[in-house]
């Protein structure tokens, strides 16, 4: 069990940005995406893909892009190149619009 802020004790209750690495989180285009560390030890074998655009609000319209299978897919291959780690966790908007458990299955092997 990971925290954002928080961690031990108890022993099994961690914090998060011990094991896990993560990108930025604030993209108010899409354009803006990065793959640059935010948060977490640069040495995690966790891997956080922040993948969302958000100006004052989250913005549905913006999810039906952004979600989609392949700007996913793309961004994903593009930070294990840079960052040599395929994420473990991509975080988004409304994960119910766009094909977020297609793209999912698609970085993982699975028809």
């Amino acid at each position: 069990m990971f925290a954002e802020a928080e961690g031990p004790p108890p022993g099994w209750y961690h914090h998060a940005f011990e094991y896990i690495q993560e990108t930025p989180y604030r993209f108010e285009q899409p354009h803006d995406f990065t793959c640059a560390l935010n948060r977490g030890d640069p040495d995690a074998t966790l891997f956080l893909m922040n993948h969302w655009v958000q100006r004052v609000a989250p913005d549905r319209a913006d999810a039906v892009n952004v979600n989609s299978h392949d700007a996913i897919v793309d961004r994903a291959r593009a930070c294990q190149r840079e960052r040599g780690l395929l994420p473990n966790y991509i975080a988004v908007n409304f994960y119910g619009i766009g094909d977020l458990t297609d793209a999912v299955a698609s970085l993982n092997g699975v028809e």
